[in-house]
């Protein structure tokens, strides 16, 4: 859960902040919510990435 509140608190920033013209009073993550973000977003990676090489050989089977 804490993994996911960070996420989303990081792409709805972002997405405020693109739409506000002057980022001089952006805060930026701690160090230690940037290395959260890094792990839940490589254990995503992963997880798609598995997700991935089981449809390539659904897809595989199905065509031969």
């Amino acid at each position: 859960y804490q993994r996911h509140v960070i996420t989303c608190e990081f792409f709805y920033k972002g997405r405020k902040n693109r739409e506000r013209i002057e980022d001089d009073n952006e805060v930026l993550p701690t160090p230690q919510e940037q290395y959260k973000l890094i792990q839940h977003l490589l254990y995503q990676n992963t997880i798609l990435q598995k997700i991935f090489e089981i449809s390539k050989y659904y897809i595989y089977i199905r065509t031969t």
